[in-house]
């Protein structure tokens, strides 16, 4: 009987941890006020040139073609910003219910964090 109870109580423990609402360990890097443009995919790595690259994957979730901006924001050791003639917004169309793939490359050396805008 205690086995029984002990692995009801484990199976509920298990079933009241899982979530649908999971969020990503990524997301707090994601700024986006568009309802239909999701970031569903973000990865970080260092380039052959040894400067941080951010490549992310957007989806549009609505069954018409849309329009977004996005930008990267990079960010020093000391979190402030670096304003760079590359820190301007990019223009992308998406067809509806299709994927994007984005990639870009930190201005230097000293951008060692970011946050991804879009709208």
């Amino acid at each position: 009987m205690l086995k029984i109870a002990l692995g009801y109580i484990f199976f509920l423990m298990l079933v009241g941890c899982s979530s649908s609402d999971f969020v990503p360990s990524w997301q707090y890097k994601i700024n986006n006020i568009s309802d239909s443009i999701k970031v569903i995919e973000l990865n970080e790595f260092l380039s052959q040139s040894k400067l941080l690259q951010v490549s992310f994957n957007v989806k549009n979730g609505s069954n018409i073609t849309k329009k977004f901006r996005y930008k990267i924001v990079w960010f020093n050791n000391q979190k402030q910003p670096i304003n760079t003639l590359l820190s301007s917004w990019k223009n992308v169309t998406i067809s509806g219910g299709n994927n994007v793939y984005l990639s870009v490359i930190a201005p230097n050396q000293n951008a060692v964090d970011y946050k991804v805008l879009i709208n």
